[in-house]
């Protein structure tokens, strides 16, 4: 028996189908479970405090001067 092009176009489409809902699942929980938050220290805002929600590392930068910035050592939460 023939291979029916229907069934192949159908298994083509839900395998598509999951991909966007495993893509769609991804984005919103990236959206309610943001990496990277951030916090000023100085009132000019030069310096903030960048803190990785997922490893909680945080890490410390100042804007310079000269546009550059000057990282911290990270430093890891016990």
């Amino acid at each position: 028996m023939a291979d029916d092009p229907t069934l192949g176009t159908l298994q083509r489409s839900v395998g598509f189908l999951l991909v966007a809902v495993v893509l769609a699942v991804a984005v919103a929980l990236h959206a309610l479970l943001p990496r990277y938050d951030w916090q000023p220290v100085t009132s000019d805002g030069r310096t903030i405090i960048v803190h990785d929600r997922w490893t909680n590392r945080f890490q410390r930068a100042t804007f310079v001067e000269t546009g550059r910035i000057e990282a911290s050592d990270v430093y890891v939460t016990p």
